[in-house]
């Protein structure tokens, strides 16, 4: 009886550290897939963009890249009035955000191009120069993905707002899910006139160019076709002015 005792024990022991076992597995496996996909958890990849590395999820995405001044220039970009051309300062960086000020600008690099029908990302340098951060085209409305395409309503509303993330999409290319902020985003939207001035062109779902105008609301650079199209953000007291970007000195 005693043996016969102790190997009843000794089976339930293992069956309960087996199950013991089983269940820690779990509790490890079950927060890597529940909060993010191909097996990368949403802290791997949160450490990834602050770290200025790219997505692991997109090998193509990387964003690491040093300044060349041989085919690279560094400017700082200018905020004018749309219809009296009066300046009203520079584009800064506040956080991810981009906001206008008179005194502190922020430097930009991009490519050397010799056609305005070139599309180029704006980067501004992290890291000591060894990565950048791209001024991105944004949305997390997915009706706005597809803004005067065949396939909108015509009631869509604009809400593409502008951020600097460290992603990046090449020229053409349609919306990319940025999955650690659930944010449809396209970077090298950005054309330049021989004059400096910046246009920006949002590329639809099915492929459609989509022009777009800047403007400042509420102290935030956001782009639409027009602002008939701009989302209403309020009310009419909300502070919306319609602006041109220019690389400047």
């Amino acid at each position: 009886m005693r043996i016969t005792f102790f190997s009843t024990l000794t089976l339930v022991i293992c069956a309960v550290g087996t199950a013991s076992a089983s269940f820690d597995a779990a509790r490890f496996h079950m927060p890597r897939s529940a909060v993010a996909s191909d097996g990368y958890s949403f802290d791997e990849l949160a450490a990834a963009y602050e770290q200025g590395s790219h997505d692991p999820r997109l090998p193509k995405r990387a964003i690491v890249k040093r300044f060349d001044p041989n085919t690279q220039a560094v400017s700082k970009i200018g905020v004018f009035d749309a219809q009296t051309g009066a300046s009203q300062g520079f584009l800064t960086i506040f956080g991810d955000y981009i906001r206008n000020s008179t005194t502190d600008p922020t430097l930009f690099q991009y490519v050397k191009t010799a056609s305005p029908n070139n599309k180029i990302d704006l980067e501004v340098s992290i890291q000591g120069g060894v990565a950048t951060k791209q001024l991105v085209v944004a949305t997390k409305n997915t009706a706005t993905t597809g803004l005067n395409s065949p396939n909108a309503s015509p009631d869509t509303k604009s809400d593409l707002y502008a951020v600097a993330w460290p992603l990046r999409t090449p020229p053409g290319s349609t919306p990319t899910l940025d999955a650690i902020h659930q944010t449809w985003f396209e970077s090298a939207v950005w054309s330049v006139a021989s004059d400096g001035t910046l246009s920006c062109t949002w590329i639809n779902p099915d492929g459609s160019p989509v022009p777009l105008e800047a403007f400042f609301v509420v102290g935030s650079l956001h782009l639409s076709p027009s602002i008939a199209k701009l989302i209403p953000w309020g009310g009419p007291w909300y502070d919306i002015r319609k602006v041109t970007l220019k690389l400047v000195d």
